[in-house]
């Protein structure tokens, strides 16, 4: 049998939540899963809201999420990442996306910091929480702002 379940290998029922969304992506999750199912993966799932008051109450039985929000935005992002760590860190739960992946996301100043952890080549950023600025992030903010009235339009300086 494909997907890693031998004969020998006592297979148990990997129940999965497929987070509700508005675009209709939990349909394709549900039809994909449906698919593995007819193949003899052992899941069972459901498709949960988990943007009701009730969420914790309902998400309790399962084993994995699988959620993609409807939108992201600086907002969602944020409420998504304290769902999914606290899906992780307190219940225990896998979830997919997860906390390591989406931590990134519509975060530069977090991207700017795995990107050097990485050694991967990026244009020169700059991220500081004091108020002084090095000239030579001035000189480049000016730069930038020249370029910004030379080309019209529109050229988003701050993250």
């Amino acid at each position: 049998m494909s997907g890693g379940f031998g004969k020998d290998m006592q297979k148990s029922l990997i129940r999965v939540a497929i987070g509700y969304s508005e675009n209709l992506w939990h349909e394709k999750f549900a039809d994909a899963l449906k698919t593995r199912i007819e193949q003899g993966y052992p899941f069972d799932f459901d498709v949960v809201h988990l943007d009701h008051h009730d969420w914790l109450d309902v998400i309790q039985p399962y084993d994995v999420v699988l959620w993609k929000p409807t939108y992201m935005g600086p907002r969602s992002v944020s409420y998504f990442k304290e769902k999914i760590y606290f899906l992780e860190k307190y219940l225990h739960k896998l979830v997919l996306p997860n906390f390591a992946t989406i931590w990134t996301f519509e975060s530069k100043i977090a991207q700017s910091y795995l990107f050097h952890a990485k050694q991967v080549p990026i244009p020169e950023t700059f991220v500081s929480f004091r108020l002084v600025i090095p000239s030579r992030v001035c000189k480049m903010l000016v730069i930038l702002s020249y370029l910004k009235n030379l080309l019209a339009r529109p050229v988003k300086m701050c993250a």
